[in-house]
């Protein structure tokens, strides 16, 4: 990979190959640009059984990297694999079928294969979210709509005020990046009593993206008194 280029536009429009972790790396963040949360996942694939010792051998070459996107309707995390020739374990309906056509694809080179392929794989699960949505009629305004509205409001505020969230780091990271700040002589947060409030909308929002549970209406009055108490703390600052 050329040194200071990005590596999903250059495996998708220039290399146009490559291994697992391009692969993953590109789906998820087309899945994110659609507003589905995704993260990537490392480990090994199922590798060879041995019957004697009752044991799995992994090898070097067992080492892979997928995607986990965040579809409620499916019961939460479900995986997604895209790369070519790796059996499915996703529910996806036609999935396994469209990783053996792009297996044809990349063997003819035919341009814009890879493209093709992600788009398609993106669309697979557009269309189950949106199929799952309109048959439980599930409102754009459920709750973890609103708690996440509720967040990025949060991270407006900092940024406005000089701490932007870097794209690189988690929530809880820039929560203890904003701690750091509140100590310093010349920060824009109130301390202490912004942060108690900011940790309250972190948490509830870190369990609404990406825990196991249910998010109930609980979840988002949380992450909305606590978007109120944490703009009053700021209100204060800025008015002394």
């Amino acid at each position: 990979m050329p040194r200071g280029r990005d590596a999903a536009d250059y495996f998708l429009f220039e290399m146009k190959r490559g291994k697992c972790d391009l692969f993953a790396t590109a789906l998820a963040l087309m899945a994110r640009a659609e507003g589905i949360p995704t993260r990537m996942a490392t480990g090994f694939l199922e590798g060879i059984y041995d019957g004697t010792g009752d044991a799995y051998l992994l090898r070097e070459c067992d080492r892979h990297a997928w995607v986990e996107a965040y579809l409620p309707s499916e019961g939460g995390w479900v995986t997604v694999d895209p790369t070519p020739g790796v059996d499915d374990t996703s529910p996806l309906s036609g999935w396994r079928m469209l990783l053996l056509r792009a297996r044809f694809l990349q063997q003819d080179q035919a341009p814009g294969a890879l493209v093709a392929l992600l788009a398609a794989a993106l669309a697979l699960i557009l269309l189950r979210v949106r199929r799952r949505r309109a048959a439980s009629g599930v409102a754009a305004d459920d709750p973890r709509s609103r708690i996440s509205r509720a967040y990025q409001r949060f991270l407006s505020l900092l940024r406005r005020r000089g701490l932007p969230r870097h794209p690189a780091q988690t929530p809880l990271e820039y929560l203890a990046a904003v701690r750091e700040a509140a100590g310093s002589e010349r920060s824009p947060i109130p301390s202490p009593s912004a942060l108690s409030p900011a940790a309250a909308l972190t948490e509830v929002f870190v369990t609404a993206r990406y825990g196991p549970g249910p998010v109930t209406e609980d979840h988002a009055m949380k992450a909305a008194a606590a978007l109120q108490e944490f703009t009053e703390a700021l209100r204060g600052r800025r008015d002394r």
